[in-house]
């Protein structure tokens, strides 16, 4: 029996209002090369990877297209415009790969992930699981809070933080969001946790991330990830 296609789709429909730029933060530069192009040499470059679909945010597929070019990145096959949300990107990425494919969801703006990762969010869908999850454990308290004021405290040693990339059998992660389709309050920030909602009962498998695989989100991001790109 053939293995299914493992098809990795980054999303980098975000901006660089945060980072302080009009340029989406995908498209900064950082050790001389755009953001998006380290965490797309990552997938290229792996192994366990057949095939790369971007969803870039509207107005600069074609930034990406030559970026794409530029360095030779051939499992690269679609740059398509993401949606207004990143669930609606991901649900035009699920529009536009086979549903017997096993995909990987990486953020784009998270460009140290390692193939370690990636290798063990594939073993872990061939292995059984229908979804995986890159998580860290959290290194701080986490507190409830109400009014400005601490109304607990969480134990720390059951809770995880989140990172990508989060993978599925793309047959799963379909239903789910057809399922979440009939709730008219859903909302997601994850696809993962979509998962989890709408398919209680199927098992969410945790791969070990990794605290160099954060998210530019701010300016500061944007300098911590210089240092580490030249520590690399």
């Amino acid at each position: 029996m053939t293995s299914p296609r493992v098809v990795a789709v980054l999303l980098a429909g975000g901006t660089g209002t945060r980072v302080g730029h009009e340029t989406p933060k995908q498209l900064l530069e950082v050790a001389g090369r755009p953001v998006i192009a380290h965490a797309l040499g990552a997938f290229d470059r792996c192994d366990a990877v057949d095939e790369i679909v971007v969803m870039m945010a509207a107005g600069h597929v074609e930034d990406v297209e030559r970026i794409v070019e530029e360095y030779g990145f051939a499992k690269v096959s679609r740059v398509l415009p993401g949606g207004a949300t990143r669930t609606d990107s991901t649900r035009r990425a699920l529009d536009a790969v086979h549903e017997d494919c096993l995909v990987l969801f990486h953020d784009a703006a998270r460009p140290f992930v390692t193939e370690r990762i990636i290798v063990e969010c594939v073993e872990a869908l061939r292995g059984g699981y229908r979804a995986v999850t890159t998580a860290i454990d959290s290194a701080d308290t986490v507190v409830t809070v109400e009014g400005g004021r601490m109304t607990g405290s969480l134990r720390r040693a059951s809770l995880a933080r989140c990172q990508t990339p989060q993978g599925f059998a793309c047959a799963t992660l379909v239903e789910a969001y057809r399922r979440a389709d009939a709730d008219p309050e859903f909302t997601a920030t994850d696809d993962a946790s979509v998962v989890s909602r709408y398919l209680p009962d199927e098992p969410i498998g945790i791969v070990a991330g990794d605290p160099r695989n954060f998210k530019i989100t701010d300016a500061i991001d944007l300098r911590i990830a210089e240092v580490l790109a030249d520590e690399s």
